[in-house]
């Protein structure tokens, strides 16, 4: 059982508790391994642009464009061949969403987007709203 005192007021632990100390900092670890991820963004589909420049690899706005029927992102030009793609809504709020990502892109990504298709949507009154997302590919 965990039990908050506020020690700053004078609380003490009880004698069979011990005192927890939050936000201590300890010893850094070493550096891990390089991730694996090809290229990764995070994509504003209306804008269809790579919104974090500072946060992307790989991927540049001449990379993406919006599907032609407007469902999703397209992705094109990309310099290698993705073996996988995933994609993550960024939060917005609690409507159910519905994001997938695969390769091979869309029958209406447009000319040379066709690496992969990309869709981020909350169920909103009347019809899907794109939304913004995190995409990686390896």
């Amino acid at each position: 059982m965990l039990r908050v005192i506020d020690a700053d007021a004078g609380q003490t632990c009880a004698g069979n508790s011990q005192l927890l100390t939050w936000n201590q900092q300890g010893v850094p670890g070493s550096q891990g391994p390089a991730g694996t991820a090809r290229a990764y963004a995070f994509v504003e589909p209306y804008s269809h642009t790579v919104i974090d420049v500072s946060q992307a690899l790989g991927i540049a706005r001449a990379n993406v464009a919006l599907a032609l029927d407007g469902s999703g992102v397209c992705f094109g030009g990309l310099g290698f061949a993705p073996e996988n793609v995933t994609a993550t809504l960024r939060f917005w709020n609690t409507a159910p969403a519905v994001v997938s990502a695969a390769l091979d892109g869309y029958e209406l990504c447009p000319a040379g987007y066709g690496q992969a298709y990309v869709t981020a949507q909350f169920t909103a009154t009347g019809g899907q709203t794109l939304r913004p997302f995190y995409v990686t590919f390896n």
